[in-house]
């Protein structure tokens, strides 16, 4: 019966069901406010039919809103950001105190999507490009891959459209959510290889870019290199392979000239 409940509550076919009747309890919670007598209320203010909700909704938007204050334009300094963009490059972070060093791993992955200064794209060339872009180049060569999204043209833009209004939407099954589950955790336990053919062949990719980054959005670095074997080596863990084909170089190798943008 509980896991019954609990499978409920996780399939995301119910999402909009659960949200109803979450809105349904809230309405009936404030709405029985109006009807509690108050005798023995110790502020004016305690006579207020539903003013508990309401002083409990606006606080908790205040305090989220003091925190991103504080977080952004108080507490985080400039060389914050650099401790940030290190344990997002090596995955770990450190910490000294008391003659002590200590070491975190930093299990992150970061998805980030961002409009350009001025919201909207004023042309797509290389140099009209980069002065748009809305992070410093020492935060975007932190992200193994950066795509740049074109105003869709009449028909794509038809073809978002269609989709949009289509009902016919794909519904996940929960034993196919628990089964990606558990794939996804074995595949990112096997320990993978890179044998020295592919990885000269990695090597020469790299060069090649960093000969072409003139022309490119993004500063080619080492990062890049640390990137494309890791890149490589999650291709050949969606196939559950130990060692880096030759079929997983030329994927990855597709994905990232499609990143930097090379013609």
């Amino acid at each position: 019966m509980s896991r019954g409940f609990w499978g409920y509550l996780a399939n995301p076919d119910n999402k909009r069901t659960l949200k109803a009747i979450f809105v349904i309890v809230l309405v009936i919670v404030f709405g029985a406010d109006f009807l509690v007598h108050r005798h023995h209320a110790v502020f004016i203010w305690d006579e207020i039919p539903g003013w508990s909700a309401v002083y409990g909704f606006v606080s908790c938007v205040i305090i989220i809103f003091v925190y991103l204050l504080l977080g952004h334009g108080v507490l985080m300094k400039k060389e914050d950001y650099a401790a940030l963009y290190n344990a997002m490059e090596k995955g770990f972070i450190t910490y000294d105190k008391g003659g002590h060093h200590y070491r975190f791993d930093a299990l992150i992955r970061v998805l980030g999507t961002a409009n350009p200064q001025g919201d909207k794209f004023k042309g797509y060339t290389t140099e009209e490009l980069r002065a748009q872009l809305p992070f410093d180049s020492a935060l975007l060569t932190r992200f193994h891959l950066t795509f740049i999204v074109k105003k869709a043209n009449l028909s794509e833009f038809a073809e978002i459209a269609e989709k949009i209004v289509s009902e016919d939407k794909v519904k996940v099954k929960l034993n196919d959510i628990l089964f990606l589950k558990r794939y996804i955790k074995f595949a990112s336990a096997l320990d993978v290889e890179i044998p020295q053919g592919m990885a000269d062949k990695i090597k020469n990719f790299a060069t090649s870019l960093k000969e072409k980054e003139e022309g490119m959005l993004f500063e080619v670095t080492p990062r890049t290199v640390i990137g494309l074997t890791r890149l490589a080596k999650a291709s050949a863990r969606m196939e559950l392979r130990s060692i880096v084909e030759g079929k997983d170089l030329e994927r990855v190798f597709n994905i990232v000239t499609k990143a930097y943008k090379i013609d």
